[in-house]
């Protein structure tokens, strides 16, 4: 009965990290690392932009949303996020994949990605 809770628990997203090599998403057992060679672009986007969201293999709203959606506009893709409640990072990959965050800052975690990763 608890362990559906632990799990969410222990796998939810806890923070974000950005340096010279990449975007780290660090959660209580392990972390996700996204390199700055696998990164397209990034933007700010509102939840309404989203659509829909379906989970297809996800945690939705226990201790935040991770895991994989389906977005009725923005098609397959991978959150990390704490909320849906502010604005989120939406970025794009080279292996045709999407990530979305939610950082508290949007506006200052893009500009951090985009001086971090330029270098």
């Amino acid at each position: 009965m608890y362990i559906p809770i632990f799990l969410a628990l222990i796998y939810a997203p806890r923070n974000y990290v950005v340096d010279n090599n990449c975007i780290t998403i660090n959660r209580i057992v392990g972390k996700i690392e996204v390199c700055k060679e696998e990164i397209i672009n990034c933007i700010e986007v509102n939840p309404t932009d989203l659509g829909s969201l379906e989970r297809t293999f996800a945690s939705g709203g226990l201790f935040g949303y991770f895991g994989t959606f389906s977005s009725e506009k923005k098609g397959n893709l991978k959150m990390y996020s704490g909320s849906l409640n502010n604005k989120l990072i939406l970025i794009s990959l080279k292996k045709n994949e999407q990530i979305l965050l939610s950082p508290q800052d949007t506006k200052k975690f893009i500009v951090s990605l985009q001086t971090n990763l330029s270098r």
